[in-house]
């Protein structure tokens, strides 16, 4: 592929965590801007950086996602789509309890969201959650996520970042909310135990992958 556009595109990196006696796994996620053919080698950059801070083993490349911009407050930052939910009814099951959610507070951080939509197309119905991020408050945050949820710009942006033509989309409500410090622009982070080096290495992309999901992304944009 000898393409020189840059873009941006969500990367999720893969790390092997050496300050625990048990073989962890660390899956963080980040918006990289590079030229096409640099991707894997910028990942690379911001996997060393971040390895160094953390004391990490940088190990590659996981994921590769569309996203609508950088890692900050309104932008699509990857989505999830669930066939199977194919009524609006059912994308209710993917909604939190908002009486678990969050102490009180006034102080206003950086929140990522997970936000559930109904959607229809001329061959189907089915569910998506979608990620972003909200600078908010604890006693604020519902009201503030909704309202981004449902604004126009966001609704616009979801569209325009998916590969199929949404006919139909309805905001169902929130999947979660969790408090991020966007330290070195990571949005999302996940961590597991694994059995052995050799079966954490299996989640990375091998490099015909990287290729397909690159050619994809890049054909949508």
């Amino acid at each position: 592929m000898e393409i020189n556009n840059k873009m941006k595109i969500g990367a999720t990196l893969l790390f092997k965590d050496k300050n625990n006696q048990r073989l962890k796994g660390v899956l963080k996620s980040v918006v990289i801007d590079s030229n096409i053919n640099d991707i894997m080698k910028s990942a690379k950059l911001i996997g060393n950086e971040v390895s160094s801070y953390y004391k990490y083993d940088y190990l590659g490349v996981n994921d590769l996602f569309s996203v609508s911009g950088e890692a900050k407050e309104g932008e699509v930052l990857g989505r999830t789509t669930f066939y199977k939910l194919n009524s609006s009814e059912e994308s209710e099951s993917l909604i939190m309890n908002k009486d678990l959610f969050l102490d009180k507070g006034s102080i206003s951080k950086m929140f990522n969201c997970a936000l559930v939509y109904f959607c229809e197309n001329d061959d189907e119905k089915y569910t998506i959650s979608v990620l972003s991020i909200v600078k908010s408050d604890n006693e604020r945050i519902i009201f503030d996520v909704e309202s981004l949820a449902k604004s126009n710009t966001f609704l616009e942006k979801i569209k325009s970042n998916s590969i199929e033509n949404i006919n139909k989309i309805e905001f169902v409500g929130i999947e979660e909310v969790f408090e991020i410090d966007l330290k070195f622009n990571i949005f999302q982070s996940f961590y597991s135990d694994f059995a052995s080096i050799e079966i954490m290495k299996e989640e990375l992309l091998s490099n015909d992958e990287v290729a397909e999901v690159l050619g994809d992304i890049w054909d949508d944009n």
